[in-house]
């Protein structure tokens, strides 16, 4: 079950948007960032995997054996992961910023939080709010 993606934007890959599973970890790990600051927080964990199910068909144990490598992000390796999205593009920011709303808006899984999703996804990857709407 893929998310829909923005078009209009050239991918690591070429002349076409990337595959859902080409940034899934990108997009998993921009999330884990604009979740919470800090220890990854049960609720903040859950959220990914409902959303890894949900936008990127990744099942319980795929998303267990790649858990360990989004858990260091947020405690002291944020700065080091904004830098490097910072570094993109401005076209591949935005559309990174679109897809996690994409991804995190499917289903109904972060609703709630959709404006604070907009924020920090923006404040991270260097952009304006604007840009991600």
């Amino acid at each position: 079950m893929a998310v829909d993606m923005p078009t209009k934007t050239v991918g690591p890959v070429g002349g076409r948007p990337p595959s859902p599973t080409e940034l899934a970890g990108d997009v998993l790990l921009l999330l884990r960032l604009t979740l919470n600051d800090g220890e990854m927080t049960p609720s903040a964990r859950d959220a990914l995997q409902r959303v890894a199910e949900r936008a990127f068909g990744i099942d319980a144990s795929s998303f267990e054996a790649f858990l360990p490598a989004l858990q260091p992000y947020g405690v002291k390796d944020t700065g080091k992961a904004s830098i490097v999205f910072r570094a993109r593009p401005k076209d591949e920011r935005v559309f990174l910023a679109r897809m996690l709303l994409a991804a995190a808006l499917k289903g109904d899984t972060l609703t709630l939080h959709e404006e604070r999703l907009r924020a920090r996804s923006a404040e991270i990857l260097g952009l304006d709010e604007g840009d991600v709407r």
